[in-house]
């Protein structure tokens, strides 16, 4: 007996080990397979060149860079409307909309000029794809809301305020919703723990106070 559970322990070493309930674990099963390149796309995450951690940390960068521009010429697009004539506001709720457009514009072109780490770089691309779309659709919508406020009958006061508040709140809500699909992104790429690390020390990915 002793012997057999033995000999038993000794098959289950040589074929990769047993599971619990005595049965032999399958190493050419898909869950096993895939533990398997888990581990060494880990391993080689984790073992990437200094040139090419420099360039996952300067896509990091990078992304920062262009998020804290797209805010600054958010903040400068915004403006009071204040007490103005039915023409003025519409005029000022026009550019508003029209500024945060190309705010989102040079968002999406500083995107386009990412840097592409040439380990997994197709998962890096795929990002950088995400994040043109992302501005590019904050960009489009807000062109076309300054033309719907461009095109408001002055005559009609009440429904003028109304629809640039509708029209501005809109955007901003927005602006809202697909902010957070920047990090999202970030998090799904294949930097190294070193690479996130010095990422969250950046001065540029510091969350403004």
């Amino acid at each position: 007996m002793v012997r057999a559970l033995v000999l038993a322990a000794a098959v289950c070493v040589g074929l990769a080990g047993c599971a619990v309930d005595g049965g032999l674990v399958d190493a050419d099963s898909p869950s096993a397979q895939a533990d398997r390149a888990a581990a060494a796309r880990t391993e080689e995450i984790e073992g990437a060149s200094a040139v090419t951690q420099s360039t996952m940390l300067a896509f990091y960068r990078s992304v920062c860079a262009l998020q804290t521009r797209y805010r600054a010429d958010l903040k400068a697009a915004d403006r009071d409307a204040g007490t103005l004539t039915p023409a003025q506001y519409r005029d000022v709720a026009a550019t508003i909309l029209g500024g945060r457009a190309a705010a989102a514009d040079g968002a999406r072109d500083s995107a386009h000029r990412l840097p592409i780490p040439d380990l997994f770089p197709d998962e890096w691309r795929s990002a950088q794809g995400e994040l043109v779309g992302l501005f590019d659709r904050l960009g489009q919508a807000d062109r076309v809301r300054a033309g719907e406020m461009g095109g408001v009958d002055l005559a009609d006061t009440d429904r003028l305020r109304g629809v640039a508040r509708d029209l501005l709140a809109a955007s901003a809500q927005q602006i809202e919703n697909e902010n957070p699909r920047i990090r999202v992104v970030a998090q799904r790429l294949p930097a190294s723990k070193q690479v996130r690390r010095d990422a969250g020390e950046l001065t540029e990915c510091r969350t403004p106070s």
